[in-house]
């Protein structure tokens, strides 16, 4: 009866280690392809959003007149919510001409008050085109990716913890298994000489 325990015990016990093998190969496989989508995702936005400045060869100062309101809904039917965003529009002059143009970005809140301000770049030879080196795509995305970094901190250290905590389970595992076979093994052995000694043998002569 005792044998047999053990010997489901030990199934019990092969049986949580290949679990715990699962789960932990499932996590790590899991985290290498979303850590390459995301690898692969970043480098096409970066791509697209990468601004050739060259062309842009002359600072001038703009003042803000207007943050344009662009109303978006998100979502579908009844559960669409309205989300803002706000392009501001810049107007500068330039060999007395004056330009109002506006903004290559947008945010969900006003990135600079009317009134306000701001150094921008233009093409001396199209001056309405005007980059806005403190606020553009690329900061904007970069912004985003800063949040988004933020967001992400608490579900990797959960990952972390999970990985862990499955590989102490295995150390374990293999170490009280190890440590398991070892005692039947002596304990085996011992019987096993008990069995085979003869009381009436004496050497002794």
């Amino acid at each position: 009866m005792e044998n047999n325990n053990n010997g489901k015990g030990k199934t019990v016990n092969v049986a949580s280690l290949i679990v715990i093998l699962i789960v932990l190969g499932v996590l790590i496989v899991f985290g290498a392809f979303g850590m390459m989508i995301a690898g692969s995702v970043k480098k096409e936005i970066e791509g697209g959003i990468d601004i050739d400045t060259s062309a842009y060869d002359t600072s001038v100062t703009a003042v803000i007149t207007e943050n344009r309101k662009i109303s978006v809904s998100v979502g579908e039917g009844m559960d669409a919510n309205p989300a803002d965003s706000y392009t501001p529009v810049y107007r500068y002059d330039y060999n007395g001409t004056s330009y109002t143009v506006s903004g290559s970005a947008s945010s969900g809140t006003p990135r600079y008050a009317v009134g306000e301000k701001v150094n921008v770049r233009i093409s001396s030879d199209d001056p309405e085109k005007m980059y806005d080196p403190d606020f553009n795509a690329k900061t904007v995305y970069n912004s985003f990716k800063k949040d988004v970094k933020r967001m992400l901190i608490i579900p990797s250290v959960i990952s972390v913890v999970m990985i862990m905590t499955a590989l102490v389970c295995v150390i374990l595992f293999v170490r009280k298994h190890g440590s398991d076979t070892g005692s039947t093994f002596y304990g085996s052995t011992q019987s096993s000489e008990q069995e085979n000694y003869d009381p009436n043998d004496d050497y002794r002569g």
